[in-house]
């Protein structure tokens, strides 16, 4: 069931981002209450693999609200599968994100999906 919920979660923001180039509070918000809430119970140092990569977006430019608060929720699930995971799944998000920009030559290009799926293939490998 919560796997379900999860790629379910995905595929709105995902197509939500992709669209509107938005991703909604009312969606990144209590994943971020969720996981975390989660990671205290189970391994509350994976909450610092959500911290880093939402501070790391919030330093960057080009980066809005929506993939922070993103960044801060999908940073835990992948600091579980260690530091190569989390690794993977924030480079794998850039990657992916360049490559949907080279492949529709768009000039603006929503990064949530790529993190979305960097993040499913790290959770799921």
């Amino acid at each position: 069931m919560g796997l379900a919920a999860g790629v379910v979660w995905a595929i709105i923001l995902a197509g939500i981002d992709t669209c509107f180039r938005r991703l909604p509070d009312v969606l990144t918000l209590p994943a971020i209450l969720v996981v975390w809430g989660w990671a205290a119970v189970t391994e509350p140092w994976w909450i610092l693999g959500g911290v880093i990569w939402a501070c790391i977006y919030f330093l960057m430019p080009g980066f809005g609200g929506g993939d922070i608060k993103l960044a801060a929720s999908l940073g835990v699930l992948v600091a579980a599968h260690g530091v190569l995971g989390w690794c993977a799944a924030v480079g794998g998000a850039s990657i992916i994100t360049v490559a949907a920009g080279m492949l529709t030559r768009s000039p603006t290009v929503a990064h949530g999906p790529g993190m979305l799926a960097a993040t499913f293939a790290v959770c799921l490998l």
